[in-house]
């Protein structure tokens, strides 16, 4: 009887299956190191000759530069863009809700495996240390790749001068 039973609960239960979807994670989208428009992606690091990842709220060093400018140092690091030339990127730092850095970099980027980086891009700032140092700024990257595939990041960092007692 216990057989039985079994059997009728195996032979009764219905067959269902997935509907095709596509894609259900980043791994589906293919290289991330080849352009894909339906997926680009953009994040903001900092970094001089590599990307490091920072939370919102990360303190970052004002640097003083040789020209007399001041800058912080940032790295982009992105996914699915057109590496066959350069992009183009708007990097923007508000203070208080003002515009004090904007910066038209182009983007050289380099595959890394996972994703790909471009490092040393600096947002140099109208105002001098003593303005900007333990100030909060807000970054925005938008980034255009040759094919006209765009993404935009923000970031929340904190200026901090290390020249400044």
């Amino acid at each position: 009887m216990i057989t039985l039973f079994w059997l009728f609960a195996c032979a009764s239960k219905p067959e269902t299956s997935a509907p095709e979807t596509g894609p259900t994670s980043s791994e589906d989208w293919g290289d991330p190191c080849e352009a894909n428009p339906e997926h680009t992606e953009l994040t903001i690091g900092v970094g001089e000759y590599g990307y490091e990842a920072v939370e919102d709220g990360a303190t970052v060093e004002l640097i003083h530069g040789p020209q007399g400018g001041y800058h912080i140092v940032l790295a982009l690091r992105g996914r699915w863009f057109d590496l066959s030339s350069e992009s183009t990127a708007v990097l923007e730092g508000t203070i208080g809700g003002e515009a004090r850095a904007v910066s038209y970099p182009y983007v050289n980027w380099r595959c890394s495996g996972d994703a790909v980086e471009a490092p040393g891009l600096l947002l140099i700032y109208d105002a001098v240390p003593e303005e900007l140092d333990e100030q909060d700024t807000h970054v925005t990257a938008t980034v255009t790749d040759p094919q006209g595939n765009s993404a935009t990041a923000e970031i929340d960092l904190h200026i901090s001068d290390p020249l400044i007692p």
